[in-house]
């Protein structure tokens, strides 16, 4: 039996060697020269392989991108609806919504409801006793580099989220110990400028200040203006019709205020000041309200006509007095915009 074993044993042995060997010879052949040839890819072969990966990846590659971006916007949307919420929070605990930016202390609506996203500490600590125009002294830049990303749109680049060092007349500027404060991409609406289209005779929306000069004066229909608090009950179009506040991260007028700064007082009670907090709606979303279609100047300095507009493919988002938010698109009539960020000019349009 163990000579058998043994005889057994070797056969394997040899069968293993002869199928080691089958295995070599199959990967390298010989050529009609007596060279041995490798079986592997050719170059053509080898750019082929290339350029699929390349078609592929050109198809995979938008939708990607795409995906990306229904991410980022349905972030955007979030911020709004958050932002919503503080401000009818702070309107059920205080009877009125917040200015939207207050000449006495320079404050912005955007600092009023910090409570309202448990940032009760970032909120005590402002100086609401300054004056506005009083920012570097008072410590209210300091709290300015505090970044809150409720305020900022998640398509945006950092370069639009940080303001640099940009004069605001003689030396004060910005900036706070080498450190740039954070702006907000979402401004709260003033009211419409210009003429109501739905109004039985010529009629401008009401403003005050100069329409065409002094930053293009303030809108004083909408619920987010200067110096203005607005009981939810004034909004007589309709609450889930009229914009609260909106964004516009598309353009580089963000970059010239951190997020706390309201109104400046300007020559008497608004003539002259720029809102920071909150703009005019002007112009059709994702145009710049300092010009017309066929590049013509409309206003001289216009700081309060920015236009709002954002990065997202066809149009822009609002949030709306009920609580929602909605995305607006580009080709919405100027008309229909006016009357919704309108609280009260009777209008008959509606968001669809």
């Amino acid at each position: 039996m163990g000579r058998s074993s043994c005889i057994e044993s070797r056969q394997d042995h040899a069968r293993f060697a002869s199928a080691l060997e089958s295995m070599i010879t199959t990967d390298c052949r010989q050529s009609p020269r007596g060279r041995t040839r490798s079986t592997g890819f050719t170059l053509v072969e080898l750019l082929v392989v290339i350029a699929i990966i390349g078609v592929l990846v050109g198809l995979l590659l938008p939708a990607v991108q795409a995906a990306r971006e229904a991410a980022r916007r349905s972030q955007c949307q979030n911020n709004l609806r958050q932002i919503d919420l503080a401000l009818l929070n702070y309107e059920s605990a205080q009877t009125t919504l917040p200015a939207g930016g207050t000449s006495e202390n320079g404050l912005a609506w955007t600092v009023f409801v910090t409570p309202y996203f448990e940032q009760g500490v970032l909120h005590e600590g402002f100086d609401y006793s300054a004056s506005a125009g009083s920012y570097t002294g008072s410590g209210k830049n300091a709290l300015a580099i505090n970044r809150l990303d409720v305020f900022l749109c998640p398509s945006q680049p950092i370069s639009r989220s940080i303001l640099s060092q940009i004069s605001l007349g003689g030396s004060q500027t910005e900036v706070v110990n080498g450190e740039d404060p954070y702006t907000t991409h979402y401004i709260g609406v003033m009211g419409p400028k210009g003429r109501n289209d739905f109004a039985t005779e010529f009629l401008n929306y009401e403003y005050e200040g100069s329409f065409w000069g002094a930053d293009g004066g303030a809108a004083t229909q909408g619920v987010l203006g200067k110096d203005r608090y607005v009981k939810l009950s004034k909004i007589t179009d309709g609450t889930s019709n009229t914009f609260a506040v909106g964004e516009i991260s598309w353009s580089e007028w963000t970059r010239y205020r951190s997020w706390m700064r309201g109104a400046t007082l300007g020559s008497g009670s608004s003539v002259g000041a720029y809102m920071g907090s909150s703009k005019n709606l002007y112009t059709v979303i994702n145009e710049p309200a300092e010009q017309d279609s066929a590049g013509n100047w409309l206003v001289a300095g216009g700081f309060n006509d920015g236009g709002f507009g954002s990065e997202h493919p066809g149009g822009t988002h609002f949030a709306i007095c009920d609580g929602s938010s909605r995305f607006i698109s580009e080709a919405t009539e100027l008309s229909v915009l006016k009357a919704l960020a309108s609280m009260n000019g009777s209008e008959v349009a509606a968001l669809e």
